[in-house]
C-alpha cells in the first residue's frame, strides 16, 4: 500500500497561489519533514507521454526557456539570498563571534578593494546580531563572513544539509552547492580569494540552494 503525505487542500492552494507564474513551492512539515504540498511551474500534461510524445511536442518541451521538464522544487538550483542570514547567524553565535559583534551600517563597506551595498542604501546604523536579523542587514552579515572564513560557513551550511540530496522520494534531486577552497580548486583549478566569502555571507555569490533543502 501506498499512502502519500500530500495535503489535498494545501496542494490546490499552492497550486493557485503559482497559478501561471514560473517558480516552484514546497509545503512540508517541519516536525517529520513530509511533503504536504509540491508545485513546479510552468509543467507539462503527462499525459502526452502516454502514449507517443510527437516530435513537435518533444522539441517544444525541451527547448522552452521556462523548463517545464524541470522540477524545479527539488532540481533548481537558485541562491538563496537573506534566507542563508539564519545559517549564518548560527555559524557566527556557535563560533563565538556573533555574540558581541557590532557593525556600522552606512549603506554599504569596503572589502579587498571592493564596495559591498546594503540593501538599504541610507544604512542601519548601529547594527548588533538580534537586529541583523530582524533588519535583514548586508553589511552585518558581509561582516560576520569576512570573521568566519568561507571554510566555517561551508561547515554550517553544510551541517543544515546544503550542498547534499535531502532523499526526499522523488528521482533526479540535485546536490546545490556550497563553495569552498577545495570545491573551487577541484571545479575550476583556481583558490579561493577572500573577497569571494562576501557574497556568501548574504547568500550569494557561488552558493546555490534547492526549493526543498531550503
Amino acid at each position: 500500500q501506498l499512502k502519500l503525505t500530500i495535503d489535498v487542500d494545501l496542494q490546490i492552494a499552492a497550486e493557485e497561489a503559482l497559478g501561471d507564474k514560473n517558480g516552484a513551492i514546497v509545503a512540508m512539515d517541519p516536525h517529520t519533514g513530509e511533503i504536504l504540498a509540491m508545485v513546479s511551474r510552468p509543467t507539462f500534461d503527462p499525459n502526452d507521454f502516454a502514449v507517443h510524445i510527437t516530435n513537435k511536442d518533444w522539441n517544444k518541451l525541451v527547448n522552452d526557456p521556462d523548463k517545464p521538464l524541470l522540477n524545479k522544487a527539488i532540481q533548481a538550483q537558485l541562491a538563496p539570498g537573506s534566507t542563508f542570514k539564519i545559517i549564518m547567524s548560527v555559524a557566527g553565535w556557535q563560533e563565538n563571534i556573533a555574540q558581541t559583534m557590532t557593525v556600522h551600517c552606512n549603506g554599504g563597506q569596503e572589502f579587498y578593494g571592493r564596495r559591498f551595498g546594503c540593501w538599504v542604501k541610507s544604512g542601519h546604523g548601529e547594527v548588533d546580531l538580534t537586529k541583523a536579523i530582524y533588519q535583514s542587514c548586508d553589511v552585518f552579515f558581509y561582516n560576520l563572513a569576512n570573521k568566519l572564513g568561507i571554510e566555517r560557513v561551508a561547515k554550517y551550511a553544510t551541517m543544515f544539509g546544503l550542498g547534499q540530496k535531502t532523499g526526499v522520494d522523488l528521482p533526479q534531486e540535485v546536490s546545490g552547492v556550497v563553495p569552498s577552497e577545495e570545491w573551487k580548486l577541484r571545479n575550476f583549478r583556481q583558490k579561493w580569494f577572500a573577497g569571494e566569502t562576501i557574497s556568501v555571507g548574504i547568500g550569494q555569490g557561488a552558493l546555490a540552494v534547492t526549493p526543498v533543502q531550503l
